[in-house]
């Protein structure tokens, strides 16, 4: 299991979000803390960007990075 350190940004737009948004948000970030590198919503980003990942959930996308020294 992974650890998940949120922005502080995506902490308020999860306080913001309906319960609805927030049981998705929460299943998303389940399924990256059991396995980070592989899931049908999971790419690498590429450019300046390709040290993160991204989880596709719908209209949003959750961008995380993979800190192998924790």
């Amino acid at each position: 299991m992974h650890r998940i350190l949120l922005h502080r940004n995506a902490v308020k737009f999860y306080r913001k979000a309906d319960g609805t948004l927030k049981e998705r948000i929460a299943d998303a970030i389940d399924v990256i803390t059991r396995n980070p590198h592989l899931d049908s919503h999971i790419r690498k980003l590429k450019g300046e960007l390709k040290h993160m990942h991204r989880f596709r959930m719908g209209d949003l996308r959750i961008l995380y990075e993979i800190d192998q020294a924790l």
